[in-house]
């Protein structure tokens, strides 16, 4: 159905959070329920500061996620994806009161 993906740093202070979903799957808010579990079991169980989300700008439905469960964009960037330049934006969630 898919799946959430997370990198923590090597002092644990901060985390990258990824994900899919099956286009079947999508629209009924699994994704955005299972991306905020996530990011609360994060917070909850480690001492992480705050998490990224990165996605290509073209992907508004990744892009609605990530302001749905609370991130904020910090920038965009030009990448290299796949062997195409595009551009990413960066959202992030700091830890609640840090």
């Amino acid at each position: 159905m898919g799946d959430i993906g997370l990198f923590l740093s090597d002092d644990a202070r901060h985390a990258e959070i990824g994900f899919t979903l099956a286009r079947p799957a999508q629209g009924r808010g699994l994704a955005t329920a299972a991306v905020r579990e996530a990011l609360r079991l994060v917070f909850d169980c480690t001492g992480v500061e705050h998490v990224l989300g990165i996605t290509d700008a073209r992907n508004l439905a990744s892009m609605a996620l990530l302001e749905r469960v609370g991130m904020q964009k910090q920038e965009e960037r030009d990448a290299i994806f796949r062997g195409e330049t595009c551009v990413e934006c960066v959202y992030a969630l700091a830890r609640a009161g840090g």
